[in-house]
């Protein structure tokens, strides 16, 4: 997790690496909250996707190897459902608590 101050707070997955299609991927999820006013925030959902591409057998492995791709996952649809999910039920225990 990453704060530079005290409007922006940024959370960040480790590489996870998968197959498809034969080949080799890996994406990271990271997450941004921008304070915009005192009740108001926006969320930032970026999923960055990489996929592998060694251009010798001799090379040793690198950075350099990692491609960026377009987003082949749902994985950004997927923390969506998720958060909205966890925000309901904070909203709905508000709610029943008396709370706004």
């Amino acid at each position: 997790m990453r704060k530079s101050d005290n409007r922006i707070m940024t959370v960040q997955t480790d590489w996870d690496k998968f197959f498809l299609g034969g080949r080799l991927f890996r994406n990271r999820l990271s997450v941004s909250l921008f304070q915009v006013s005192r009740q108001e925030a926006e969320l930032v959902i970026n999923n960055k996707v990489e996929y592998f591409q060694q251009e010798s057998e001799n090379k040793a492995f690198g950075e350099s190897d990692w491609i960026p791709t377009q987003d082949i996952t749902n994985e950004k649809e997927q923390l969506i459902t998720s958060l909205s999910h966890v925000l309901h039920s904070i909203s709905l225990s508000a709610h029943s608590h008396g709370r706004r």
